[in-house]
């Protein structure tokens, strides 16, 4: 078996975690190589970055991207965490939850980052960045959610300019399409819809509508989240391909969740 790793070497993160996952590959013997991204078909490949696997013709692949929770900013410490996952990104992926460890999400944050829900507020529209990994197209998600939801106030992805600085403590509602900000802002105590499963908290939350709230224990899903992500040492010491080399169960959209956990309020 031969692994191609595709990564940017002028990202800065592609290129450090380029390394390291071909090491970790190589402590299980795989051999391995790292390249910049091309059509390669008929091999596993490890795909960094949100965009570009969508060009690459292959059945067979894992896609790395940020963290779900805990810091995702990039820096270079032993910390600093990745999610991989199997031929898809946030909700598409198999992340190959068959052992839960319940408090591995102490490793990323702390009980203090969870925020009782908002039972008052607003609705917020949260734009982001358009990956092409979505069976909604951008735009659309844009016209019906603010067709739906009037009065909603528009949040821009980080990346763009900010004509409006949204507090998550304004608003009880987010309504969002397949971005991670989907974990922000139920973390920060908004009830959310998701408009598509590659949504990292579907298989939680209410979609399309929000004829009724859902709250759904945050606690369970940073336990789950959690386990879909891995720290570089993680990376470097090949822990990562232990999980991911066993039993995939399915894109975490369809993940089984326990319905008691849930409360629902019209």
């Amino acid at each position: 078996m031969h692994i191609t790793i595709h990564a940017r070497p002028q990202i800065p993160w592609q290129r450090d975690y380029s390394i390291c996952l071909s090491a970790g590959l190589a402590k299980h013997g795989i051999s391995n190589s790292v390249q910049d991204y091309d059509s390669t078909k008929g091999t596993i490949a490890i795909i960094l970055g949100p965009h570009w696997g969508r060009h690459l013709e292959m059945e067979n692949f894992l896609q790395v991207n940020r963290a779900f929770i805990g810091k995702s900013e990039y820096d270079d410490s032993d910390t600093h965490c990745i999610s991989v996952g199997w031929c898809g990104m946030n909700g598409r992926a198999d992340f190959c939850l068959n052992d839960i460890d319940k408090d591995r999400w102490k490793l990323f944050m702390k009980e203090d980052d969870i925020h009782e829900y908002h039972k008052e507020g607003g609705v917020v529209l949260c734009g982001q960045a358009d990956n092409g990994r979505s069976a909604v197209e951008l735009a659309d998600f844009y016209k019906h959610s603010k067709m739906a939801f009037p009065d909603a106030v528009f949040r821009e992805h980080p990346s763009k300019p900010q004509e409006y600085v949204h507090n998550w403590s304004d608003t009880k509602l987010a309504v969002t399409l397949n971005s991670t900000v989907a974990v922000d802002a139920l973390l920060n105590g908004n009830s959310v819809v998701s408009c598509d499963e590659g949504n990292p908290v579907y298989a939680w939350t209410q979609h399309n509508t929000a004829d009724e709230y859902l709250y759904p224990d945050q606690i369970e899903i940073v336990q789950t989240l959690a386990n879909c992500q891995y720290t570089r040492k993680e990376i470097q010491n090949g822990r990562f391909w232990e999980i991911l080399s066993g039993e995939r169960n399915g894109p975490l959209s369809s993940f089984h969740r326990n319905e008691s956990k849930t409360s629902r309020e019209g």
